[in-house]
């Protein structure tokens, strides 16, 4: 059976897409691209297989409205190039016809200054500057979601809370709040009944999370917080090779100390049973959404779209 990304999975009423964490990699050309295409065409092309995006440079770099502008021009839909190479996904994942296309749709990673570098006196100013930024996506009608990533080091304790609480209040009081909130909390001790509770009041998703296991570590859930359901599968570690010091690493840090030698999470290539596993939580939370976005973030070597690809056979699989 074929993967097709150009349009959402049927599961009833639930909007279920699955995509990538980042587009712009020339490691995938031979994965998703072909060899030697240009760099300027990765997001159109990227946008004629999946219907989804996890936008990251915006974690990195404060977005402005001109290149939400530009996204939005490139991603605008399918193009007369034919699937005839020997790409491993370009041959499995057709190019559809402008009729019966799904516009790409895109989630976007908060800047890290509002999660990571959080400043008690300029926070509100950057996420002004951030909305700003973001702006042509949610006009478009294309911004499924905000996504904050919050680091190990944000901890459950009064002063991290009191800012969450600002935090949110001030996104969902944002004029063209016409799109969804995800938080991610990569320390498990925001993972209360409390929290949860507070997050379904909201209307706030809480992702659920695929990455390396480790001490103070959030454990893979289905919890469904909102009409949204959002899992991020971000890698994992080979068995064994984590040592103690990297129990405090950060997973934007990219680089984990091992004993031989660097290992990233971004390396990790997903097995076909680790993926057929996360089915019946797949299940689950489409029951409990109306929409759900499925991103891989281990990119390196093209693993992030050949996961992506194998877990939406799965999930047709299954009948989803």
């Amino acid at each position: 059976m074929e993967a097709n990304f150009s349009s959402p999975c049927d599961l009833g009423t639930c909007d279920l897409r699955i995509g990538t964490v980042g587009y712009e990699y020339p490691e995938w050309e031979g994965v998703l691209y072909h060899h030697g295409t240009d760099k300027e065409a990765y997001l159109r092309l990227y946008c004629e297989r999946f219907s989804t995006l996890e936008l990251d440079f915006t974690f990195h770099t404060m977005p402005k409205a001109a290149q939400m502008r530009d996204i939005l021009a490139q991603a605008r839909g399918p193009s007369a190039i034919q699937a005839q190479s020997q790409n491993q996904l370009i041959q499995k994942m057709p190019v559809q016809e402008p009729s019966g296309r799904t516009s790409t749709d895109f989630s976007v990673i908060a800047y890290s200054s509002l999660t990571h570098r959080i400043d008690p006196f300029t926070w509100s100013r950057s996420l002004r500057t951030f909305l700003k930024g973001i702006e042509p996506l949610a006009e478009a009608g294309r911004l499924c979601a905000v996504l904050l990533v919050f680091p190990f080091s944000f901890r459950y304790r009064e002063e991290e809370r009191r800012y969450l609480d600002k935090l949110l209040k001030a996104l969902e009081t944002y004029p063209l709040a016409t799109y969804s909130l995800a938080v991610e909390f990569q320390n498990s001790e925001w993972l209360t009944l409390r929290v949860i509770e507070e997050l379904k009041n909201r209307n706030v998703a809480l992702c659920a999370l695929d990455m390396p296991r480790m001490e103070g570590r959030p454990p893979i859930s289905d919890i469904v917080t909102s009409d949204l359901a959002y899992i991020r599968f971000l890698g994992r570690a080979a068995p064994g090779v984590l040592t103690a010091s990297s129990k405090s690493s950060s997973i934007e840090e990219g680089a984990w100390s091992i004993e031989e030698g660097l290992w990233s999470p971004d390396f990790y290539r997903y097995k076909r049973e680790e993926l057929a596993l996360w089915i019946p939580r797949v299940l689950s939370m489409s029951a409990q959404a109306s929409k759900m976005r499925i991103f891989f973030g281990n990119r390196r070597e093209g693993s992030a779209p050949l996961d992506a690809c194998a877990l939406a056979e799965l999930v047709r699989a299954a009948g989803l």
